[in-house]
């Protein structure tokens, strides 16, 4: 398996442009280097630096750096040289799509094998039909999105099956033995959520007039505080601005690097509530979030969209349409039930998530 470009994001590896802002890297698809035959192909036209960075390069210049960037980038990962290969793409590729979506035209042109497409920050860029259409490209989301009106809109023409590769649940959420008896009766909310004013160029998902890739975050963060339903919800949200220049970037360096939220002890939170809801995106992707609390033992609130292709058990979770009205009436509803559970019952659901599994749910699906 070639992996494209994979010092460009923090999806496998640790990115420079991290290191650098001594940001935490997520790695959320880390086993995917444990691939068999597992080689990278650098194209140098894509970095992993902030597009308010790279925007502005000539194309000379940014590839000099990428190459700069790829040769520390190797050193910090201790990637070997020998699976680096230079020559022409020769077997079935992998690439994470964002920040390199200009890439995929070119690339499906020039090779007859497959290249596997992952959809990560689909709302921020668009792909030409004739690239996403070709024969040898398939795509690839966190879950089964196809339905989804979003989706449909960002990719009209495409009829390929959506394939499934999930972000995997790390350890340390297994291992809370927090008992159901001593769990809070109350709803852990967590995330963090984009809001600004309706223009030309955004990526269009709306709420109450304003733009926001989480509809159903920014509803919870301005709940009325005399709603009756304020006092069972444990909120741990926050307003996130996205950099849109240079200055704007250096001015709220600390927020780029995320350093608070990850102070957080967000497993214990978790660990400590009944229910959760770490709501998804407004193109139908699921948090990660909402599958780390069930691993800590607490029941999420998922939409259809968000668990489908996922297996998960119809009993793991508490659906509602992906209305705020109807996440309302859910609420509601689970606390007049006691049809729950032992958390250890969620905790064994989740583990279909963690790395060993992904690992092998990857290497059956992408071949």
């Amino acid at each position: 398996m070639i992996i494209i470009d994979p010092h460009t994001d923090d999806n496998i590896y640790f990115p420079l442009s991290f290191f650098l802002a001594k940001r935490k890297a997520l790695k959320k698809y880390e086993y995917i280097k444990e691939s068999d035959d597992l080689s990278f192909y650098f194209t140098y036209k894509s970095s992993s630096l902030p597009r308010v960075v790279t925007n502005y390069l000539p194309g000379f210049l940014l590839f000099l750096i990428v190459k700069i960037e790829i040769i520390i980038w190797r050193r910090l990962n201790k990637i070997p040289r020998s699976i680096v290969i230079k020559k022409e793409i020769d077997s079935n590729s992998f690439i994470f799509l964002y920040k390199k979506e200009h890439l995929l035209k070119e690339l499906s042109f020039r090779s007859d094998y497959s290249i596997y497409c992952h959809l990560s920050h689909y709302h921020l860029y668009d792909v030409a039909c004739e690239a996403y259409n070709s024969e040898n490209v398939f795509l690839c989301y966190d879950n089964d999105v196809s339905g989804h009106s979003y989706f449909n809109k960002k990719f009209p023409l495409y009829n390929k099956k959506l394939i499934v590769v999930s972000f995997f649940v790390k350890d340390r959420f297994f291992s809370s033995n927090i008992s159901l008896e001593e769990m809070r009766s109350k709803i852990a909310i967590t995330g963090t959520f984009h809001s600004y004013k309706k223009s030309s160029g955004d990526f269009g998902i709306y709420c109450d007039d304003i733009c926001t890739l989480h509809p159903i975050r920014y509803m919870l963060y301005k709940m009325d505080l005399k709603d009756p339903l304020r006092k069972i919800l444990s909120m741990r949200l926050s307003r996130y601005t996205p950099k849109k220049s240079l200055i704007d970037l250096i001015l709220n360096f600390r927020e780029y690097r995320q350093k608070d939220y990850f102070e957080f002890d967000i497993v214990k939170f978790y660990s400590g509530h009944k229910f959760s809801i770490v709501a998804g995106e407004g193109t139908g992707a699921i948090a990660i979030g909402a599958l780390e609390a069930l691993a800590s033992g607490s029941i999420p609130f998922l939409t259809p969209h968000e668990s489908k292709g996922l297996d998960l058990p119809f009993d793991s979770y508490i659906q509602y349409d992906g209305s705020y009205d109807d996440l309302k009436e859910k609420i509601e509803e689970c606390f007049s039930s006691e049809d729950f559970k032992d958390p250890n019952y969620y905790r064994s659901v989740a583990k279909q998530f963690d790395y060993k599994h992904c690992l092998k749910k990857f290497k059956a699906r992408i071949t």
